[in-house]
């Protein structure tokens, strides 16, 4: 995106050990033998389309990101080796998760006391309250962040509270994009009759009971296909379960879908990007930023407690007043980019 608007971008490539390890297939689990084992069994089982959705991920990287030169492999690495760039740029995401490692390069601590230009970009929480151990620590990596926007205005309010300062709630940055942008990185779904998308994390026996009652209303034999990150999700009363999908690959099945039902930020945004009906369940803990997105876009419709929710006719859903105001949210966020780049002039 800042390539669009006059700069040359690159992608720090950043890979930790934690990174190379968590990129593993098999990972021990940390309750224990018992909790190993069976695991283990699954993922033996799924191994080749595991191994296949991490092919198609690499390759989306080296065909989409512009890496750095440079590999860095330790938060030190970066201090020592500062990537010679113009400014740096954090986010998106929950990279200041409480729940996450808070790697200080996410707060782009490495450059702290250079000239050099910082700018967080829809970082997210993730959460409405930080626990009070982290908040001292947190107030600290902030404050030394000169432009700082976030994803949700529950981050706002905390940015306030640790800093005293005024953080702009900004886009994700996949929602910069327009739909026909994301297209031209899709691949076919490859599933010739119309469906329903299961993308879930968690909160399954709810998106299960929405399935049930979705195909009900509708009154029509629509299969159900689930795309799943994990490697033992236990999906119940799903048609065909996709254990390979990369990003280009989940772009596809979402954009021909008959409707999505989902507990993730990126399945509610792309089925909005793609105008396509959704239905969207909240997830414990980290659910602040999905519902600051709704609220915005005027979709709180679409978050759904249970069947009750669910309107008669699932798959009608007008998406009009949600593109005016995407498309406003686009601008405002676009504009403090710019400002913060240090192109004024083009606000």
């Amino acid at each position: 995106m800042t390539s669009d608007i006059g700069h040359e971008s690159h992608v720090i490539d950043y890979r930790t050990a934690l990174h190379t390890r968590n990129r593993r297939i098999f990972r021990p689990s940390n309750r224990g033998l018992a909790r190993t084992i069976p695991k283990y069994a699954v993922l033996l089982a799924r191994y080749s389309r595991l191994k296949r959705r991490r092919q198609r991920f690499d390759q989306f990287i080296r065909e989409y990101l512009n890496l750095s030169d440079k590999q860095y492999t330790s938060y030190a690495d970066l201090v020592d080796n500062l990537p010679p760039y113009d400014a740096f740029v954090c986010g998106s995401d929950q990279i200041w998760s409480p729940y996450s490692t808070l790697d200080p390069a996410y707060f782009l601590c490495f450059a702290n006391g250079s000239e050099i230009r910082r700018i967080a970009y829809a970082p997210s929480f993730g959460v409405s309250a930080l626990p009070e151990e982290l908040r001292e620590m947190l107030r600290e990596r902030i404050s030394n962040i000169p432009h700082l926007s976030v994803r949700e205005h529950q981050g706002r309010s905390i940015i306030k509270e640790l800093t005293g300062r005024d953080a702009e709630v900004v886009l994700d940055p996949t929602l910069l994009l327009s739909a026909t942008d994301w297209t031209a990185m899709t691949k076919s779904a490859q599933i010739k009759s119309p469906y329903i998308l299961v993308y879930a994390f968690q909160n399954k026996p709810i998106l299960s009971a929405l399935v049930r009652d979705i195909r009900e209303r509708i009154g029509l034999p629509l299969p159900t296909v689930a795309v799943t990150t994990g490697p033992a999700n236990g999906l119940r009363g799903v048609d065909t379960a996709i254990f390979d999908a990369g990003p280009q690959e989940f772009l596809g099945l979402l954009s021909q879908a008959a409707c999505v039902c989902t507990d993730s930020f990126h399945g509610t945004g792309f089925s909005i990007l793609f105008r396509k009906p959704f239905f969207t369940v909240l997830p414990p803990l980290v659910g602040s930023r999905l519902s600051s997105l709704l609220e915005r876009l005027e979709l709180t419709s679409q978050l759904m407690t249970g069947t009750k929710d669910v309107p008669a006719d699932p798959l009608k859903l007008d998406f009009c007043r949600a593109e005016q105001l995407l498309d406003q949210e686009r601008e405002k966020s676009l504009r403090f980019l710019r400002a913060s780049l240090g192109m004024e002039w083009a606000a």
